[in-house]
């Protein structure tokens, strides 16, 4: 299964590597939320269920929580055009009391991975 991520903390990533301009409004963006890396995780994974499934369905949508932050949201696919889809996502972060929607954008590459790509 691709990961849009890999499973280590997106701030150690950040740091790290070279990313594409666009991860770090996504970084901003979850800050600002008050979303964890760990509830991050557990969000791309719930959008990999979706967009990863043999038939992309717009409107699609499912739910993921966190048990240890009590963070939860669904995420829904707003948009597929049969390499791209574009995601909602509506967040709820209980630490902070924040509603949140973040949209994202992946885009299948020649090599089978869903990567991040900037919302047009």
């Amino acid at each position: 299964m691709a990961r849009l991520l890999p499973k280590y903390a997106l701030g150690a990533m950040i740091a790290a590597f070279a990313l594409p301009a666009v991860a770090e409004p996504i970084a901003i963006a979850m800050r600002n939320a008050g979303i964890t890396n760990d509830d991050y995780k557990l969000m791309t994974d719930a959008s990999a269920s979706l967009y990863e499934a043999d038939t992309v369905v717009v409107g699609a949508e499912t739910l993921w929580s966190n048990t240890e932050t009590g963070a939860f949201g669904t995420v829904e696919i707003a948009e597929f055009d049969g390499t791209c889809v574009t995601m909602t996502h509506l967040v709820q972060v209980k630490k902070t009391g924040k509603n949140s929607q973040l949209n994202t954008r992946r885009c299948k590459a020649d090599d089978g991975r869903w990567l991040i790509t900037p919302i047009e």
